[in-house]
């Protein structure tokens, strides 16, 4: 009888094409799910640039129907009933959301700077104002937000790269809402110094508008850095406040920035430390739209007005176009240059 021999021959020949196979196989997995997420990555930022030059176009094209006509503009809110998509090729667009808001509460400013002042008109319409709160942190190149060890008073050289900055602020009554400026309130309703973010030590976060005509009390320098009041939503690491008459008052506060540039929120409380809104000020436009499910959300502020510089100007003498020469005379020996 003849015996069948075992023969192995080949058999790692197989397993080494197996393995091989399989190895071929896992990468070319891969290499197909690496190209298809660059492709949906590529896709998604396409139609995200596409939503959010939507966006950008319907805010633009709100802000210049307010500058064109400012009486035109209303509060308004289109997220119940959004536009009907259209479609640019392969890719449906839609406006989802659109909402101006002609008194949004708070006023935002993304950076009061320091070689020009941010005019703000604080009028409460009918509704009686107890407090400003002024709340204010680095702008967002900054990489961090440092408050002040310093004493009040203290002007260093220079702030450290993450201290926060401090601010200039004037802050004079109008009169009751709808009034003008006079001789007057120019005088005597005046509050002029500066919002110092100050922690440890003696704090000194909230000055009394009342003590205005106080010999004293001028300039303020106060402010403090950690809790601000309650009410005052979101805000920024630094704050200070002006306790108020509790009348409706209108205001107009002048900020400038001391170093360095800041974002600052402004924001009005009444007697129960509810937000006021403040009326002809900032309107808020909010505009959302969407590239097949690709979402993007855009809001800008718009100043309500242009309120005139030359009320509060940056200092006592502006000058334009040529400039101005200045001429210095000493004394016993004096050298004029001329052309001056």
């Amino acid at each position: 009888m003849k015996q069948l021999k075992n023969n192995e021959k080949g058999l790692v020949s197989i397993i080494i094409v197996t393995v091989l196979i399989l190895v071929i196989s896992i990468i070319t997995i891969t290499f197909a799910s690496l190209v298809q997420r660059e492709r949906r990555q590529a896709l998604d930022q396409q139609q995200s640039t596409q939503a959010r030059l939507a966006a950008e176009a319907v805010i633009d094209e709100k802000v210049a129907e307010f500058r064109a006509n400012p009486s035109s503009i209303a509060n308004e809110d289109t997220c119940d009933a959004p536009e009907s998509t259209f479609s640019d090729g392969s890719d449906e667009i839609q406006t989802t959301c659109l909402i101006v808001d002609t008194a949004p509460g708070p006023l935002e400013y993304d950076e009061v700077q320091t070689n020009n002042s941010t005019i703000s008109w604080l009028d409460p319409a009918t509704t009686d104002l107890d407090k400003i709160v002024v709340t204010w942190q680095n702008t967002t190149t900054a990489t961090n937000d440092i408050c002040q060890t310093r004493d009040y008073g203290i002007l260093p050289q220079a702030l450290n790269a993450d201290e926060i900055g401090m601010i200039r602020f004037d802050l004079t009554r109008v009169g009751p809402s709808g009034s003008s400026f006079t001789r007057d309130s120019l005088k005597q309703g005046a509050l002029s110094g500066v919002l110092h973010p100050k922690q440890g030590g003696t704090v000194e976060g909230t000055v009394t508008y009342a003590d205005v005509n106080s010999p004293d009390i001028q300039p303020v320098i106060f402010g403090a850095c950690g809790s601000a009041p309650a009410g005052v939503f979101d805000p920024y690491l630094a704050h200070a406040t002006v306790d108020l008459p509790l009348n409706n008052d209108s205001y107009v506060l002048r900020l400038r920035g001391i170093y360095k540039s800041s974002q600052v929120k402004v924001v009005g409380l009444d007697a129960s430390g509810n937000p006021v809104p403040f009326q002809d000020s900032q309107i808020s436009i909010e505009a959302t739209a969407r590239v097949n499910d690709v979402v993007q959300r855009i809001q800008v502020r718009v100043p309500a007005g242009a309120p005139p510089r030359e009320i509060i100007p940056n200092g006592a003498i502006h000058v334009t176009n040529a400039g101005l020469c200045k001429l210095i005379e000493t004394e016993p020996n004096s050298t004029i240059l001329p052309g001056c």
